[in-house]
């Protein structure tokens, strides 16, 4: 209730400082700069320097360009690590929205309104999306603006996981244990070759070695072992069942019956032995021709291909796994 009071007092403090002209404006801004530095000082990491944008509220085109240059700035920053970026045919390539941004902030033409309006045209004609959906995208609002919060959340998630592997395949440190040995197994490396290599330098050195000599990349997006520590947590627990007996001559007894437990999945990810990951990724040494060819193309042309063969962007969005996107290809070209 306190905190509501103080913004209707502090609006009205502004609403009073501007009617009185430059000099009153001045003072406003004065004071937004100051309650911006206030509350920068309660975060872990306060970015003090921003709060020089609230000293541009007095002059408010300037104000507009200004923000208008962070926010490409800001794009280009947050997605540089995003496959997206590579996929130049995009209407959705976060680099065409940090340039257009930057060209409206220099020149006043507004090509990111422009854009935005394109974008939104495009999600509004999907073929999977809700009629409600279709008259909010029209109207202006963003697609991320109609998720809830279960979709932001699993948005989110695939981003972060497809920054991740993007980054890692030019810097294999970024890989864990697994997923690096899973990748020297796709060089051809012998289990007694990658056992030999104790430690991360190693394998990520012969990572690059096999790269360089081959002039091929692998990726490798295997669960980690946090996931399969929690596939072992929802593994029923057998109890104890009573079996009747008859025995000549004497009353049925009761004979107890142990059940044995099943036994835990390994935390170790042997990947070559096991295909039932949940990215289904086939390994190496059993893939078909057609699954060689596939599996080399980057994601942003596998979902090319997806979309050629008719699936919508939630569709492709939804196959979050390369595996995943391997299979549907195969599976629709039949």
């Amino acid at each position: 209730m306190l905190e509501k009071t103080l913004k209707t007092l502090d609006g009205m403090l502004t609403s009073l400082l501007r009617g009185m002209g430059v000099g009153g404006s001045i003072v406003s801004a004065l004071k937004d700069v100051g309650l911006d530095i206030y509350d920068r000082s309660q975060k872990p990491r306060p970015e003090y320097f921003k709060s020089v944008f609230e000293a541009l509220n007095v002059a408010p085109p300037l104000d507009v360009k200004v923000s208008k240059w962070v926010r490409g700035m800001d794009a280009y920053e947050y997605n540089k690590d995003s496959p997206e970026m590579d996929d130049y045919f995009s209407i959705d390539n976060p680099l065409y929205m940090s340039g257009a941004l930057l060209t409206a902030s220099v020149t006043n033409i507004p090509l990111d309104r422009l854009l935005q309006k394109m974008i939104n045209v495009k999600d509004a004609l999907a073929q999977d999306q809700e009629n409600w959906k279709r008259i909010s995208l029209l109207m202006g609002w963003s697609s991320w603006q109609l998720e809830s919060g279960s979709q932001e959340e699993a948005r989110k998630e695939i981003e972060s996981d497809e920054k991740h592997y993007y980054k890692a395949l030019d810097n294999p440190s970024l890989y864990n244990k697994a997923e690096q040995e899973d990748i020297l197994r796709q060089h051809g490396y012998s289990k007694e070759e990658i056992d030999n290599m104790k430690k991360q330098d190693d394998r990520v050195d012969a990572i690059l070695k096999a790269e360089t000599s081959s002039g091929k990349k692998y990726t490798s997006k295997i669960p980690t072992e946090k996931s399969m520590q929690k596939e072992e947590e929802d593994v029923p627990v057998v109890v104890e069942e009573e079996e009747k007996v008859e025995v000549k001559s004497a009353k049925p007894v009761s004979k107890k019956v142990i059940k044995t437990p099943p036994v835990k999945k390994p935390t170790k990810v042997n990947f070559t032995e096991n295909n039932s990951f949940k990215n289904h990724r086939v390994p190496v040494e059993k893939r078909n021709n057609e699954e060689l060819k596939l599996y080399e193309l980057p994601a942003a042309m596998q979902r090319d291909s997806l979309k050629s063969l008719g699936l919508s962007d939630k569709e492709i969005k939804a196959l979050k796994y390369e595996g995943d996107r391997v299979r549907k290809i195969l599976e629709l070209q039949k």
